[in-house]
């Protein structure tokens, strides 16, 4: 029907089923080729090989701002993947998790304090750290009231 010009809102009163059922289906036609539903279930097989795995770090190398999307997409374009075997963004993500992610456990954002406990940078104490922090007693019980100077 879509063929021969009849719009997808005129398809969907004619057939009696919502118009994103329509577009959907005119949508997966356009892309495979087919109306045909993909597989339910099952487990994919890996979907990175190592070959695209390599370029997707060559491309994060070339490019360390480049989004997994915008990695996927290049991919495609480069014509290293069709539309069926590119990786998707959240297993493009994984793979540079894996490869470029956190090396170091101790990041500069935890340190310990002498007494054991940790502090991070963006507390209050790892913002402002032994500075603006001065002991006052009262009744036997030491509190900390922090000095902020406004500039």
């Amino acid at each position: 029907m879509a063929h021969h010009g009849i719009r997808p809102c005129v398809i969907s009163r004619q057939l009696r089923v919502s118009h994103g059922c329509v577009s959907k289906i005119l949508c997966r036609y356009q892309e495979t080729g087919s109306i045909r539903p993909g597989a339910i279930g099952g487990s994919k097989p890996r979907v990175a090989t190592p070959d695209v795995e390599k370029k997707i770090e060559e491309y994060k190398r070339e490019n360390p701002g480049m989004f997994s999307w915008e990695i996927r997409d290049r991919l495609l374009k480069d014509g290293h993947c069709d539309r069926s075997s590119v990786p998707s963004v959240s297993s493009i993500s994984r793979v540079l998790r894996i490869k470029f992610g956190k090396k170091e456990e101790d990041d500069d954002c935890d340190k310990k304090e002498e007494d054991g406990d940790k502090k991070t940078k963006h507390s209050i104490d790892g913002i402002l750290g032994d500075k603006g922090r001065r002991a006052v007693p009262t009744s036997g019980v030491v509190r900390f009231h922090i000095d902020l100077q406004l500039a």
